[in-house]
């Protein structure tokens, strides 16, 4: 792959964020130095999974593997060093000490690709919000504070002797430095901008990191203690009234309608439960001392195809789906991925030139159908389409963070973008001819891709990036980083 490591600071990162497993280990971080452990017999298969899941250039493994000897070794630029280890193992590492960014290391972690991925994992101290849809802090003490303006303060009491106190997180790259935290009389404070979502943290004191005190809420580091969870909260719920009941909780499809899980508070008026919740469409009820009611105070509500109702509630940009014509049709329904392709659930409404629904998706990529009159049809206005078989679903990525695009080949009559993002499929991600070019939107999770396009059935990489690599049939490969959103390398 020309351009080998150009994204070495990303695959590092990629390589801290992954789940610790502790067996067929293949990476380390020792002592400012990138060090993969590489067997001499693994099969092509198991090759080709350490190359994507860390970046390392196909050829420049198969050149290691079969031909390499102790002592520096180049490649494209880049300086590795190479050490005959036992076991039939190869040393490979390379010095990072210079790269940009905070990177809290630590020595003897192995991380291990036992599958092969495609996309950025989530691992010991770093967040994927994709797999976040919601969460509600459990605070034993009031140690954070949440303002309307964005800001968040977060407090440790005691520690009056200590003579310095830092936070360190998700939400600063997990930096030693940079954000100490204020004395005050009763301990230390600091005030941060953070958007709405999850956040892992701790506390350093004097050096020593410690647990945030008087929050409950945490989970594995990876380094055998444990992260404070924080979330930043978007979203309240309230149920006015109910005054003489004992206990009411929240439950809906972001929870998986667990019923005994979100406890509400008692107020002066009613009860409320603030909460973070990931953009989108959530459906919901009210669980009051074991009866589930709708909430009478929105008026959203849609049937569940079960004979019962849900409340509706939405965060985040509307996305239109219009059907245009079909006027003398009596119904008609709209399904996709988001909402489990319930049949029932999303009715449209009929305007003067077809049918409508504002809906909020959530992040990603997604599928749908219309139903009218109980006949399934795909948009006739949407060209972007996912065969399975027999059968195909419209194709939206109302925020796609990357566009395939081809030039030239005005004659082709299909043209595929494909690779690990989608499993090397034959038949899916079909281009559309627009403005003079091929293009694909898509949504991408933030890691290296490798990819082709298919061209009237010819495979070829793209003429437009200059980054590659080979593959085991020697025809090469296009590479393609997607990096994590605010990251600088």
């Amino acid at each position: 792959m020309k351009m080998c490591v150009r994204h070495i600071a990303l695959l590092v990162f990629m390589v801290f964020s992954l789940v610790a497993k502790g067996q067929d280990d293949v990476c380390v971080l020792e002592d400012g130095n990138l060090v993969f452990y590489l067997h001499k017999d693994w099969d092509v298969k198991k090759r080709a999974e350490v190359s994507l899941q860390y970046g390392l250039d196909s050829l420049m493994l198969e050149q290691i593997l079969s031909t390499a000897s102790n002592g520096n070794f180049e490649f494209e630029g880049e300086d590795w060093t190479v050490l005959q280890v036992k076991g039939g193992k190869i040393k490979l590492s390379k010095t990072i000490g210079d790269m940009k960014g905070q990177i809290n290391w630590k020595n003897d972690v192995i991380f291990s690709p036992n599958d092969p991925v495609s996309g950025l994992d989530g691992g010991p101290g770093y967040v994927d919000m994709d797999y976040v849809t919601y969460g509600v802090n459990r605070l034993t003490e009031p140690v954070i504070v949440q303002y309307p303006s964005g800001k968040t303060k977060f407090i440790v009491p005691k520690y009056e002797d200590a003579e310095e106190v830092l936070i360190s997180g998700s939400f600063n790259g997990w930096s030693t430095s940079g954000l100490p935290l204020k004395r005050t009389g009763e301990g230390w404070e600091i005030e941060l901008n953070l958007l709405p979502g999850k956040y892992l943290y701790k506390f350093i004191v004097d050096g020593n990191w410690i647990k945030a005190p008087g929050n409950s809420l945490s989970e594995n580091d990876g380094w055998g203690a444990e992260n404070s969870v924080f979330y930043r909260y978007n979203y309240k719920f309230e149920l006015d009234d109910f005054q003489d009941s004992k206990k009411v909780y929240l439950a809906g499809s972001f929870n998986g309608w667990n019923k005994k899980e979100l406890k509400m508070a008692k107020t002066s008026k009613g009860w409320v439960l603030p909460m973070f919740l990931k953009e989108g469409t959530h459906a919901y009820k009210f669980v009051v001392d074991g009866e589930w009611v709708t909430d009478p105070e929105n008026p959203i509500v849609r049937p569940d195809g079960a004979g019962n109702f849900n409340s509706f509630m939405a965060i985040g940009d509307t996305t239109m789906f219009r059907l245009n014509g079909h006027t003398d049709a009596n119904q008609v329904r709209l399904a996709g991925n988001f909402n489990a392709w319930n049949p029932e659930e999303l009715v449209m409404t009929k305007t003067a030139g077809g049918w409508e629904l504002p809906y909020v998706l959530p992040s990603g990529n997604h599928e749908y159908k219309f139903i009218v009159d109980g006949e399934w049809i795909t948009d006739p206005n949407n060209p972007y389409l996912m065969r399975h078989g027999e059968y195909e679903n419209s194709f939206i990525a109302p925020d796609a963070n990357w566009t395939f695009i081809l030039e030239q080949y005005a004659d082709a009559t299909e043209v595929l973008a494909t690779g690990t993002f989608t499993g090397w499929s034959e038949e899916n991600n079909r281009m559309i001819r627009e403005d003079g070019v091929w293009k694909f939107p898509i949504h991408l999770k933030p890691g290296k891709y490798l990819y082709k396009f298919r061209v009237d059935g010819e495979w070829i990489i793209d003429p437009s990036n200059p980054a590659y690599e080979e593959n085991e049939f020697g025809t090469g490969n296009s590479v393609l980083w997607i990096e994590p959103e605010g990251f600088t390398p």
